[in-house]
């Protein structure tokens, strides 16, 4: 295995991170030729351990060159993804370059049934193996190893001992990284979608397959979407109480704050899978077509169940209220919100939206549930 071109892909992004002057906590880093040069091995290092981890030990050698060949072709100067927030961590920006790389590599959406040659992509080899293929659990690994290589490294190579250093202060940012629910749940809707295409074209959806695909792809996908549920109807319904009480309104409003910036970041790829599979309806004529269809709208649905907290006020006056917490300012003085004077009776603008967010959740969560139980008695028949 040769994993110099992904290495090199993942310093390239790390690169940029560095150099992007809002990033607050790469101020005091910036990776010249030199370290750039040394990080090579303690990245080959973690990307070789990534791979082989979530691969399993049922893989063969053959199959993990495989997964470097197809990382390969969709790791390019074409994928820049970013790396998080002005105020991630190295390795926080790290797990999402990962994350995100994968995430592209497990499911692109590209072919149709019958179409020849058939697409390449990892989801092809993760039902090859059985196994579904997580970019949050890839990233983690790969993040790990890298910090430990990078400080293994590091007592041959003064280069990197400046970046131990930042890495050692930024250490206890680092327990809980993950994806976002709904960039995670995007992600395995795509595979899941992906994997369709494939083992319709593939020779079809025999029972066996059915159920694989139902067990590796759809589960996880409904799994995630209980969280966001749990999340939602708890996130928004304390937002209200707080509004209503007048107790705990900064903490609720911080995490509201977290929900909307996760959507925003989540929305994007489940429309495209929506009208994609909207466009190819007529998918392979197995009995699963409009199920899935109907599956993918209702997630679609339920996560625009705050549809109502969309106006454009409503997340200025969020932002605004989180900012002045943050700046030891008072939040609740009416004269801080004059880009949205417009709304005189701010309390009460607040909670209309909220009632109609906190009433709308459990119908759609109920109209979500119907269709997968559908799609699950249909995927998992024996006939």
């Amino acid at each position: 295995m040769n994993p110099d071109p992904l290495s090199s892909w993942i310093i390239r992004q790390l690169v940029a991170a560095t150099s992007n002057p809002v990033r607050q906590r790469f101020t005091n880093l910036t990776l010249e030729d030199s370290q750039q040069e040394a990080l090579q091995k303690p990245t080959n290092v973690a990307i070789e351990a990534a791979v082989v981890f979530v691969l399993g030990a049922a893989a063969t050698e053959e199959q993990r060159q495989r997964a470097f060949d197809i990382l390969e072709m969709f790791w390019n100067n074409d994928l820049n993804v970013g790396a998080g927030e002005a105020d991630s961590t190295i390795a926080e920006a790290l797990h999402i370059i990962v994350a995100a790389g994968i995430n592209r590599a497990n499911a692109p959406m590209t072919g149709l049934p019958g179409e020849k040659p058939p697409t390449t992509t990892l989801t092809s080899l993760s039902d090859e193996l059985g196994i579904r293929i997580d970019p949050d659990a890839f990233a983690a690994t790969f993040v790990a190893e890298w910090v430990k290589a990078v400080q293994n490294e590091s007592e041959s190579n003064h280069d990197l001992q400046e970046l131990v250093s930042l890495l050692a202060e930024q250490a206890s940012r680092n327990d809980e990284m993950h994806l976002g629910f709904e960039e995670r749940l995007n992600e395995t809707l795509r595979a899941a979608v992906q994997s369709f295409y494939e083992q319709c074209r593939d020779g079809g959806l025999t029972v066996e397959r059915r159920r694989q695909w139902f067990e590796i792809h759809v589960v996880p996908a409904h799994k995630l979407t209980e969280e966001i549920f749990d999340d939602y109807q708890s996130g928004f319904g304390e937002v209200l109480d707080a509004l209503r009480s007048g107790r705990g309104l900064e903490e609720a409003m911080q995490r509201l704050k977290k929900i909307q910036r996760r959507k925003i970041t989540g929305r994007t790829s489940v429309q495209r899978i929506a009208r994609k599979l909207l466009t190819d309806r007529a998918l392979s004529g197995t009995s699963l077509d409009t199920l899935l269809i109907e599956y993918v709208d209702a997630v679609q649905e339920f996560k625009r169940s705050d549809r109502a907290v969309d106006e454009p006020w409503y997340p200025d006056y969020i932002n605004k209220f989180c900012a002045l917490i943050d700046r030891g300012e008072d939040p609740h003085l009416r004269e801080n919100y004059p880009e949205i004077a417009v709304v005189q009776d701010l309390k009460g603008q607040l909670a209309l939206p909220l009632e109609m967010v906190v009433d709308l959740i459990p119908k759609r969560w109920t109209a979500y549930q119907e269709a997968y139980s559908e799609l699950r008695n249909a995927a998992l028949a024996t006939g």
